[in-house]
């Protein structure tokens, strides 16, 4: 039976939440809290100013050369994470009630750190859940068992083939044959445990490798994945760009608008609604289907409220942060780092965007700090030139500023927001 709260207003008419519904609702933590509007219902949620995920890069190196990897488009030396600088900030984070989990990640290898197994035994012992990111390649028998023991909650490998000749391809350096021996063997030892570590497995698509999608469901069950989390590709260069499969500009229907007033018109366009029942895909419905997933339409399922994941950071909307392998502190995972990307054919600089340092300051005071809340509301509100569906100015060359009053950083041409890139 799903469990249900009544509450009433009182005699000014204010609605109040018993502080035992709040505990029951495991928010309890929580001081600040946003009430949304969804199709006629309140939603009660910890406020975007409430910090509840960490993602930490303990190294920005790797044992791999991916094609697809930002680290062949920057000039950034790569570096560890010092274990004075970690202690640092295990010691900052267990000040931070609100602070729910851990991801041990960014654009390193976080199984290379030679510190990783305690770094997350000390999060897991704050009681925090813990997950890691990794590209499956150090996962030997005594690293699986020293994070089953250091009490690791998720494991995410990324996988973008099923194969040796398309895994090996794109993940040079690595060999497709190992990294299955490892998962099943990862599978076999977990399932001895009273407490399992869930399996997640990460896929970056492209046009390269859309094929695999359909192999994906019988490897997932032969290493017993429970979750798989799929993305785009982020284009570094040019020709990653043209493998995207994910369609960033307007409808064609629209490209008639000249002046960019009326470009920017185009979010009060009405858009139908489609409500889809539970439909079989079979030879007689995928056109009709692919039709309709083409179409601009916002599609939900059954009475299901639609959600859009335009001008949606995920990252913002709810609470993360990110810890660099030098302790400094960024708002979100594309910008922890200067690299260089394409957007509809353009070239873009994009500059990192660093808010604190937990080696100077505290974690709490430097989220806490005028600029990150003002940063926070600003992305929230995200009245961002609309770059990744127009792209053609000469402002989108940066994210310095963009053809609106928005100066750096500019998220308008961010493909996370717009939902084509996602980690897990």
């Amino acid at each position: 039976m799903k469990p249900k709260h009544y509450i009433e207003r009182n005699e000014y008419g204010d609605l109040v939440i018993p502080k035992g519904i709040l505990e029951t609702l495991e928010i309890k933590n929580h001081q600040e809290f946003m009430i949304t509007s969804e199709s006629g219902n309140l939603v009660i949620k910890p406020s975007i100013h409430s910090l509840k995920k960490l993602y930490v890069e303990v190294t920005s190196d790797c044992n791999l050369n991916c094609v697809t990897c930002i680290r062949h488009h920057w000039n950034e030396a790569c570096g560890q994470m010092d274990p004075l600088v970690f202690k640092q900030l295990v010691k900052q984070v267990k000040a931070i009630e609100t602070i729910e989990s851990i991801m041990f990640g960014g654009f390193g290898e976080p199984l290379s750190h030679p510190d990783i197994l305690e770094m997350i035994q000390d999060f897991h012992q704050l009681g925090l859940k813990t997950s890691v990111t990794t590209n499956g390649t150090l996962l030997t028998e005594n690293m699986i068992q020293g994070l089953i023991k250091s009490g690791l909650n998720e494991l995410w490998v990324s996988m973008d083939g099923f194969a040796p000749d398309q895994f090996n391809k794109i993940r040079e350096g690595g060999d497709f044959v190992d990294v299955y021996e490892s998962l099943k063997l990862f599978k076999r030892i977990n399932n001895q445990q009273k407490s399992k570590v869930t399996l997640g497995l990460a896929f970056v698509l492209t046009k390269d490798n859309v094929d695999e999608l359909s192999k994906i469901r019988h490897f997932a069950s032969t290493v017993w994945a429970e979750k798989i989390s799929i993305s785009n590709v982020i284009p570094y260069e040019r020709k990653m760009e043209d493998k995207m499969l994910c369609k960033k500009k307007l409808h064609s229907a629209w490209t008639h608008l000249q002046d960019k007033n009326d470009l920017f018109g185009f979010r009060e366009i009405v858009v139908p609604e489609i409500s889809l029942p539970k439909i079989d895909y079979t030879s007689l419905t995928k056109e009709p289907l692919y039709d309709i997933y083409q179409s601009m339409m916002k599609i939900k399922m059954l009475d299901e409220s639609y959600r859009s994941y335009k001008d949606y950071c995920r990252f913002i909307h709810d609470g993360n942060s990110f810890i660099r392998w030098d302790g400094k502190v960024a708002p979100c995972m594309g910008l922890i780092h200067d690299h260089e990307t394409y957007l509809n054919g353009q070239q873009r600089q994009i500059k990192g965007h660093v808010l604190g340092d937990i080696t100077t300051e505290s974690l709490a005071k430097i989220w806490e700090s005028h600029d990150y809340r003002d940063f926070r509301e600003k992305v929230y509100d995200f009245e961002f030139s609309p770059c990744v569906h127009c792209g053609g100015c000469e402002e989108v060359d940066t994210n310095d500023k963009d053809c609106l009053t928005d100066t750096f950083p500019s998220c308008g041409g961010c493909l996370w927001p717009q939902g084509i890139i996602q980690c897990p």
